[in-house]
């Protein structure tokens, strides 16, 4: 779950940022050190205390290398109504505004559980920017927890942090089966950065092996936290504009809500219409199992309009994709399916991926696999997005028959395509609705060398175990032992 809260007072947000300088650390933030402060006695230091009070009772129970940032934030003001923290929780109460959010920590989980991942993301802002971001990813073999407070300051390509303002800070905390690692990064004297690492629970230098775990950690944690999500879509389309980097940041991602969130606002940008169908087929392939969140995508792609590429000087559109619109508005659906036909041998990259959600739209089976047999050899190929709108388009077809009909067609040219064509191909045998007619399939694309590699006989497997009919499923199988 994301939980996003604001403060709007400005004045209150600079008082819980200075309060959090000197009381997270030690009582909320446990990974921070070891030594933790009672949140009681800091609580009443902040509320009651002259500031240097309260700055040296903080600084009498952290670890050193927070004390310098705990005495520095004795020049600054420190007040707050209330703010109370624990191991597991943190409260933020403000005149009659009250928030609280949860400490997510990686110390204690187990690594071998079976449960199903988990995550958690939390922002809390105020008008002038970010206050508090956690995020959190708890699967099997892997944890992972990130916290920044403050203006935390990142280098363009996120590799890196660059700037700790007066009471900024972060902390990364990742624990595998082969290695557990450990950061917190706190401003210093001068302006510099204090980091303080450990490997498996001992301190360590920090090198260019730090340095690298840092750079693939930060951008997980803003890019699932979805911080500034206008602005890091801006920054990856430079120089020139492009959404390869944004697509690939989106396939990184874990939570459906999150690369919809991406989706929804690359389409809002200005995109060609290659770009724009792009988008959609990445799409169609990223949230295959998540309907609500690409249905939602796909209404902001019908209701945004493209930057076209072709325009002559007159004004008008050119480019195929525009041309194929402006007829297909005219002629009836019996008429567009023909049209589709007719351009399917020579369209261009940019017209197939616009072409393709038109037949997935198509309602009757019958034509809709028709057509996508005469596109398989503009499709089938070594472009990820052309293959993946096919197959989006092809998992649409309800009738058992003609979506088995269409991937016996589609076993040879796929072969003979690379290894992600078949796999793509024995997916889609899961789709098939009738357990006679997938068994069938799935026997005869065994004997077509679809099961050459572990990943192929891993796919005819899973697509075997959800056969219902035990006399199917054990046809199935056994040809699987046999191979």
């Amino acid at each position: 779950a994301t939980d996003r809260r604001r403060m709007g007072s400005r004045g209150a947000a600079a008082a819980v940022l200075a309060a959090l300088v000197l009381t997270l650390p030690l009582a909320a933030l446990q990974p921070f050190g070891p030594h933790v402060a009672s949140a009681a006695i800091i609580e009443r230091g902040i509320a009651s205390a002259p500031r240097a009070t309260a700055a040296r009772s903080a600084a009498t129970s952290v670890s050193p290398f927070l004390a310098d940032a705990a005495r520095a934030g004795a020049r600054e003001p420190v007040g707050v109504r209330n703010l109370r923290a624990w191991a597991d929780t943190v409260e933020f109460s403000i005149d009659d505004r009250r928030l609280s959010t949860d400490i997510v920590s990686c110390h204690a989980y187990d690594l071998s559980s079976p449960e199903a991942v988990g995550h958690k993301a939390t922002v809390i802002s105020d008008d002038d920017g970010l206050l508090f971001i956690q995020y959190a990813l708890r699967r099997r073999g892997r944890c992972i927890q990130g916290m920044t407070l403050g203006a935390v300051q990142v280098s363009p390509d996120e590799r890196t942090v660059v700037g700790l303002p007066w009471g900024a800070r972060m902390h990364l905390h990742e624990r595998t089966p082969a290695i557990e690692r450990e950061i917190s990064l706190v401003p210093g004297a001068g302006g510099r950065i204090v980091r303080a690492y450990t490997v498996n629970g001992r301190p360590a230098p920090y090198d260019a092996a730090a340095a690298a775990w840092l750079a693939s950690a930060i951008p997980e944690v803003l890019r699932e936290s979805g911080v500034d999500t206008p602005g890091r879509i801006a920054r990856l389309r430079e120089p020139r504009g492009d959404v390869s980097h944004v697509l690939a940041d989106i396939a990184l991602m874990h939570r459906a809500t999150g690369k919809r969130t991406y989706y929804e606002h690359l389409l809002r940008a200005p995109l060609t219409t290659a770009q724009r169908a792009r988008v959609v087929a990445h799409a169609r392939r990223e949230l295959a199992a998540s309907r609500d969140e690409l249905e939602a995508v796909l209404d902001v792609a019908s209701s945004t309009r493209d930057v076209q590429e072709g325009t002559a000087p007159g004004g008008i559109d050119t480019s195929r994709v525009a041309l194929f619109h402006e007829m297909a508005r005219r002629m009836s659906p019996t008429d567009q399916q023909h049209l589709i036909r007719q351009q399917l041998p020579a369209a261009d990259r940019a017209l197939l991926l616009d072409i393709m959600p038109r037949i997935a739209a198509i309602g009757s089976d019958g034509d809709k696999t028709q057509l996508l047999a005469v596109a398989i050899p503009r499709y089938i190929t070594a472009d990820d997005d052309l293959r993946a709108a096919f197959f989006a388009a092809a998992r649409t077809i309800k009738s058992s028959g003609d979506l088995s009909a269409l991937l016996r067609m589609l076993v040879p040219v796929a072969t003979a395509t690379c290894e992600d064509a078949m796999l793509e191909t024995m997916r889609t045998t899961r789709y098939v609705s009738a357990d006679g007619d997938r068994a069938t399939l799935l026997v005869y694309m065994a004997g077509r060398g679809m099961l050459s590699t572990p990943a192929l006989r891993a796919a005819y497997a899973e697509s075997a175990r959800t056969i219902k009919s035990d006399g199917d499923f054990n046809y199935a199988m056994s040809r699987l032992l046999k191979t």
